[in-house]
């Protein structure tokens, strides 16, 4: 049973540093997981598998906010936190009851024109509860004050469930074994973990019940939003563009979006140590300036790299489409500096109770950015840009396009390239006005924006280093006779150990943040020794 913290007793900086290896961990293996499920189920398994776990993660997605308000809540001053547990198990166990009844009526419908079939009913069903319940105990840990254990829970989940694909091939060889391996993965890795906290679910009072619902209602609309405005670029393009176009920017988003992944796991400490100072009568919240942009730096990184080796890893990932692959990567990875910097302020107000912040700004961002991006990635529409190397442009479409290829290098637009271009186009349209919006409101609420110049100039410098570094030690292997993988590789940890090197070296918060980083590693080799020594 660990100890309960409320969120103002919580130590943002440990957490966060503690944060960041799981989230390393799990983003990790996210990124291999499909090669995993195809290389060992099959391809044809693999892709079902996939299709029922997205639809499923946007299905529960509701329940994912009322278990952001038991982390919400929970982490208050003096608050029960088994009354806000108990009512997200309940609601839980309620949701997933009504789409198990729904999807068993419409059965016979679902079963037409898509992946999913009969025999996968019962497996669904049940790996839709175990998310539930995966968000629920994740929620949980957040509100009992040890937030950080929440990406190592996740990284936990991936590792088992990669690791018995790999080793138990031969019988994991379906959509529904690898459902059902799911189920099990989260029930052994969840329920201890909710045990280990010890806080038993009881029944929520009518004083938890308004403050409960003073938040979900927001939480709620704000979770399936966010899960549509993440995907937006792929709903489009599978609607209005072509199937290379969805797999070139869907590709290219993955890669570029690793250092707003760090960002988004960093935001869970901050919700719960905000959340636990405003619930405490604080109004001062310095640490706000250094936290939300310090949470942007992995974004930095990552776009130092993308710059120096976006068409070196484009012919690694699609060879087919890599001016298209390239440009995408680097538009994506440009404007995630900002995305991670709205997601770690969103947060932050969500600690402060305005939890319509997101709501808003990401219904006004969509309806901004949808329009012309189903615009731009017709193929119809694209096929009218073509404009032969060397003629000159007839319209202004054609100008348009043929200017914007030039300066991101994709070359002459095509059906393909201009749809993967479209996407991000609209990703970048999408959160440049999710982006002035929290400002403004952040602003409003703060009466400041969260902005360290000082943190900023460090990454900026790091990043400048970085991408020299990598560019260099990218271009020495190939020369030296090294493939692309190998030339990418060794680039990437360039760019890292540079960059790290410079922040720390510019910046006396940076290396604050390493002093500390050694401190929490040293005590950790220090207490697993003895540990084993017993």
């Amino acid at each position: 049973m660990v100890t309960r913290r409320s969120g103002d007793e919580l130590n943002l900086l440990d957490s966060s540093l503690r944060t960041v290896p799981g989230t390393l961990v799990s983003s990790g293996l996210y990124a291999i997981s499909g090669v995993v499920y195809a290389v060992g189920a099959g391809p044809a398994a693999a892709g079902r598998y996939l299709f029922v776990t997205l639809a499923l993660g946007l299905l529960v997605r509701p329940v994912t906010g009322v278990a952001r308000t038991l982390q919400k809540r929970g982490s208050e001053r003096g608050t029960d936190v088994g009354a806000y547990f108990g009512l997200a198990l309940s609601t839980g166990v309620g949701y997933v009851a009504g789409l198990a009844l729904l999807g068993w009526v419409t059965l016979p419908v679902l079963g037409r024109g898509s992946l999913f079939t009969a025999a996968l009913f019962l497996p669904a069903v049940a790996a839709g509860a175990t998310a539930v319940l995966s968000d629920t105990v994740k929620a949980l840990l957040g509100a009992v004050g040890y937030p950080s254990y929440q990406s190592w829970l996740g990284g936990a989940e991936q590792a088992i469930r990669l690791s018995t694909v790999v080793v138990f091939a031969a019988v994991i060889d379906s959509a529904a074994a690898l459902l059902w391996l799911t189920v099990v993965v989260r029930l052994l890795t969840n329920v201890p973990a909710a045990v280990l906290v010890g806080v038993v679910p009881s029944v929520p009072g009518r004083e938890e019940l308004r403050r409960a619902w003073s938040f979900t209602q927001w939480s709620v609309v704000d979770q399936v939003i966010d899960k549509v405005a993440y995907n937006m670029p792929v709903y489009v393009l599978g609607v209005v563009g072509t199937p290379v176009a969805v797999g070139v920017y869907e590709a290219a988003d993955r890669f570029a979006d690793f250092g707003a992944t760090v960002a988004f796991a960093l935001s869970s400490p901050l919700l719960t140590k905000v959340s636990g100072d405003w619930s405490a009568g604080r109004t001062e919240y310095a640490y706000l300036d250094a936290m939300v942009t310090g949470g942007t730096g992995g974004t930095f990184l990552v776009l130092a790299y993308v710059l120096a080796n976006a068409e070196r890893v484009a012919r690694l990932a699609f060879p087919e489409a890599v001016a298209a692959f390239s440009a995408t990567i680097l538009l994506v990875g440009a404007v995630n500096v900002l995305r991670a910097g709205w997601t770690l302020a969103t947060h932050a107000l969500e600690g402060v109770d305005r939890p319509g912040t997101g709501v808003v700004t990401k219904v006004v961002g969509l309806a901004v950015a949808v329009p012309p991006t189903a615009l731009l990635a017709r193929p119809a529409l694209a096929a009218g840009w073509l404009v032969p190397v060397g003629a000159v442009p007839t319209s202004p479409a054609q100008t348009v396009a043929t200017t914007l290829a030039s300066v991101l290098g994709a070359g002459v637009p095509g059906p393909a390239a201009t749809g993967a271009l479209a996407g991000a186009l609209g990703y970048v349209t999408m959160n440049l006005v999710v982006s002035v919006g929290v400002a403004a409101y952040t602003y409003r609420v703060f009466g400041w924006l969260p902005f360290d110049a000082r943190v900023a100039g460090a990454f900026l410098l790091g990043g400048a280093a970085a991408f020299f570094a990598s560019a260099a030690t990218a271009a020495v292997t190939t020369t030296l006779g090294g493939g692309g993988a190998l030339a990418a590789s060794t680039g990437a940890l360039a760019a890292l150990f540079v960059y790290l090197l410079v922040v720390a070296a510019v910046s006396p918060a940076a290396r604050v943040v390493v002093v500390r980083a050694v401190e929490l590693s040293r005590d950790r080799v220090r207490a697993t020794y003895a540990a084993l020594g017993r």
